[in-house]
């Protein structure tokens, strides 16, 4: 099992790349927001709200009031919602296209990240491998 170290990008969405249902709250709440106000929502929104269950099930305006500081808060809580209520429907490998609340942002995410690191993740790569042999 290979764990790579985090890009100098020093992306939020790295930071929950273990766990694709925080991938997809983590770009949900980058869209159209900067990433400055954006983390530490984000981070506030995954310890009251850990697991896909709880986030479906939260209360709509305590949820609202917890999400103000990034705007839209109404929209965003019930996106949010229903993108976890999405995620819980899906099959242990099925891909989250057509979760609601699930857009081009973030199923683009592990392209784009991949694009960004270029040569630089290849040549990490090859030194790992080249260090267990």
């Amino acid at each position: 099992y290979l764990t790579l170290p985090l890009s100098p990008l020093r992306l939020i969405q790295e930071r929950v790349r273990a766990d694709p249902w925080k991938i997809l709250v983590a770009c949900s709440l980058l869209n159209r927001t900067r990433g400055s106000v954006a983390e530490p929502v984000l981070w506030d929104l995954l310890r009251e709200h850990p697991e896909p269950a709880s986030l479906a099930s939260a209360d709509p305006e305590a949820l609202a009031a917890l999400l103000r500081p990034l705007g839209l808060h109404r929209r965003r809580s019930a996106l949010l919602r229903g993108l976890s209520l999405g995620f819980l429907s899906l099959g242990p490998s099925e891909p989250p296209w057509g979760v609601q609340g699930v857009g081009s942002y973030a199923l683009d995410f592990g392209d784009d990240f991949s694009e960004q690191l270029g040569d630089e993740l290849d040549e990490l790569v090859a030194k790992l491998v080249e260090a267990e042999a």
